[in-house]
């Protein structure tokens, strides 16, 4: 039996009980949970959010970066200036281009981890690498990586 997603208004969420309360602000919300008593892995715990102090850090550079790199778009400019510098065909430029290719493979590999898979995705990516590989194998001229 498979898993089913559906997607739901807040206001139907609340209606089916998949949700106790919704609330605009923070501030209403730990209003609205105060003295609501939760189940926790240590037991019982009863919430006391009523007096509670709302502190919001900021990202530091480093969280910055990594933000930054595991934007899908990045990753994927990442990925093709890696394969760029490690396929290139001349000789000084294959020696230069080594290490911001190397950085940048390293870049994409850990920018990837961060995205969702999507099964289906990487199915047809992986399908388009064994048509690319059979192009050369094969003299098809092109029909093998014919793009529809």
């Amino acid at each position: 039996m498979g898993a089913e997603g559906t997607a739901k208004t807040e206001t139907e969420a609340l209606k089916t009980k998949l949700i106790d309360v919704v609330s605009p602000k923070l501030e209403d919300l730990l209003q609205a949970i105060d003295g609501r008593t939760v189940t926790t892995a240590a037991g019982k715990v009863k919430l006391e959010t009523k007096e509670a102090t709302v502190v919001r850090g900021e990202m530091n550079l480093r969280e910055k970066i990594l933000k930054i790199v595991a934007d899908p778009t990045i990753a994927y400019l990442l990925l093709i200036l890696a394969w760029r510098a490690c396929t290139s065909n001349s000789a000084p430029r294959r020696r230069l281009a080594r290490r911001p290719g190397g950085i940048s493979l390293i870049l994409a590999l850990y920018a990837f981890q961060q995205l969702p898979i999507n099964y289906a995705g990487v199915l047809l990516i992986l399908l388009a690498i064994l048509m690319f590989i059979a192009e050369i194998k094969v003299v098809s001229h092109g029909i093998l990586t014919l793009e529809a």
